[in-house]
Order: structure tokens, then sequence, then C-alpha cells
């Protein structure tokens, strides 16, 4: 967290610093400079992910945390859409938000008991499905914006609808109070509304070409809840006309989120990076 916390500085040391040169001022027309202009921006594109999800859910005690893509052979990398853009209310104010929806499956044959939401599975195949929907909304506020840099903080809130459901034979006393199997499966829910505080920094290399950087970062351990978020992108955009352009970018982020309080208790570890491919629409 420290790491991150003084690379994202140091970043933004150095590219608040970058002034448009007087060269630069007279080969370009930098009132045109995309993004850092723009009132109204909407992305979609595509994203290839690689994953590393830990979850355990139980009630009074958090049972078995399984490994999903080791435990239950679930894919460790995705292809979905990605959705976002940003509003811009004020010069130096923005609001954003991101969409991205994912969902993976697997079959696999387990040798050692697995205890998730207070059913034992036993030894023998287990099918899985884990599904995750998320949704991210922030404000920006900008101080630095000379037309070509725009940098500044950003504080918003994030939700991880994870959804996770287990199908196999489970462990089951009959009335004679013997220990047998029979199938059954078990499902869980979970919603993790997650803060996030942050740096971001759009630099102009040429009017219509923007690189952009972003960090965001929490580490809170409030009662009963234990929250921690480190994540990182960066991304280019390049507009070929005046409103539509295409771009590139990679990140990865790193959440982890623990329930102890309530009736049932959970624990969620995920960690993705990717790399992503979008169409760009500004106004």
């Amino acid at each position: 967290m420290k790491r991150l916390i003084t690379l994202s500085g140091l970043i933004l040391v150095l590219l608040v610093g970058l002034q448009p040169p007087v060269i630069a001022e007279g080969k370009y027309n930098w009132d045109e400079t995309r993004l850092v202009n723009d009132k109204f921006n909407v992305f979609l594109g595509g994203q290839a992910v690689d994953f590393r999800t830990d979850v355990g859910v139980g009630t009074g005690v958090i049972g078995t945390t399984i490994q999903l893509e080791n435990d239950l052979d679930l894919q460790d990398n995705q292809s979905t859409f990605l959705l976002g853009g940003f509003w811009r209310f004020k010069p130096k104010h923005n609001l954003t938000f991101s969409y991205a929806s994912l969902g993976r499956d697997g079959v696999t044959t387990i040798d050692e008991e697995i205890e998730f939401e207070d059913v034992v599975f036993v030894q023998g195949e287990l099918a899985s499905t884990f599904d995750v929907d998320l949704l991210s909304l922030a404000y920006q506020y900008s101080f630095v914006n000379n037309k070509r840099t725009e940098a500044g903080f950003s504080a918003g809130l994030s939700f991880y609808d994870f959804n996770i459901a287990l199908q196999g034979d489970i462990e089951v006393t009959n009335s004679a109070k013997q220990i047998l199997s029979e199938e059954g499966a078990a499902d869980e829910g979970i919603l993790a509304p997650i803060p996030t505080v942050g740096l971001f920094i759009r630099h102009g290399l040429r009017p219509n070409l923007i690189l952009c950087f972003r960090a965001n970062f929490l580490n809170l351990d409030v009662s009963d809840y234990l929250i921690r978020v480190a994540s990182t992108g960066v991304s280019l955009d390049w507009y070929f006309s005046k409103h539509v352009g295409i771009g590139i970018g990679s990140g990865t982020s790193d959440i982890q989120f623990e329930s102890t309080g309530g009736e049932t208790q959970y624990r969620v570890a995920y960690r993705q990076s990717g790399f992503t491919g979008y169409f760009s629409f500004g106004f």
C-alpha cells in the first residue's frame, strides 16, 4: 500500500510539472485538447482479465476459504465488455462511472471436504458458478487543469455484487444419527460496497492523443468490517475524428472485503489484472 501511494505521488508530481513548452504552444492548439475539455465522454469496449479469487462464507464462523481457480477449477481468465464515462459539470469537477459483468463456471473433483454456508461438501464431483457485477461511481476534482494536463483526486464508491453457487454431494445426518451423503447445493450473494480514494492524471501528448493514469487505495478496519483496496490503471486515447476515438489500457486491482458481523459472515479476496480496448465518444 505504501509503495502504491508513493509511486502515485511521484507520477503525479512529475506530470503536473510538465507544462506546455513554447514550441509546443506554437505547434498545437491546446484549446482543443480532448478529454480535458470534453463535457461528456462515454467509452465502450472489451476487457481481457486474469483472476485470483478467495471466498469464505459461514454462520457464526467463516467456513473453508475456497481458492476458486485452484479448488473449483474456475477459469483464471475471461473476456468481457466494459462500459464507462464521465460528466464534467464544472471545469474542475467530474462525475465518473464504469460497469462490467463477469461470469464463470467449472466442474472439478474434490478430494477433501469443503464447508460453505454451513454446508459440507464431501469428496466427489463439485460444480460451481461465480458471477461478479461491478458498478463504480466517483467524484473527481482537478486542482490542475491547464488545457494540456489535468490532475487531481477522486473519491467514490464501488459496488461489487458477488454470487457463488456450489452443487455436489453434501454431508447429512439421518434420524439414526448416521452421517451420509446426498446431492445438495448452496449459494450465496454478497453485495460489497467499497469506498475508494485516489489520484488521477490526464496529459495531452498531442491535443487528440491523451495519456491517462489513475490509482485508488484504501485500508479500513472499522467495527465488523475490513476493507483493503489497491488498484492502478493506465490508458492511451487517440481521437481520429472530432467526437470519436479509440483507446487501449491496462490495470490491476486487489480488493479484500471481510464482514464478521451479522448472522452471515463472509470473506472475499478478489484480485484481477487485464488489458482493455475500447471506442471513446466525447462531446
